[in-house]
């Protein structure tokens, strides 16, 4: 099931509200990465979070998303909980 592939995937992963950019949901790799417990995130949003070293990248998702319908093999910067 695509709950099962998404808390079980080895790469990061995060499911944010596009418009608000709140977090709804993060897998198992998301917490070990960025050292944030899925109660600490879920439902916060990502300015406050501060997850982007450029607060611009998230505009530049959201347009990239709008007009290609996805985003792939682009390098994205972000800081840890712990300000890696």
């Amino acid at each position: 099931s695509f709950a099962t592939a998404f808390s079980s995937h080895p790469s990061a992963m995060a499911i944010t509200d596009l418009q608000k950019g709140i977090v709804m949901n993060i897998n198992n790799s998301f917490t070990k990465l960025m050292g944030y417990s899925y109660d600490e995130i879920i439902g916060k949003n990502v300015n406050e979070i501060k997850f982007y070293e450029d607060r611009t990248i998230r505009q530049a998702i959201i347009s990239e998303l709008k007009t290609k319908g996805s985003i792939k093999e682009k390098e994205i910067n972000f800081i840890t909980k712990y300000g890696e």
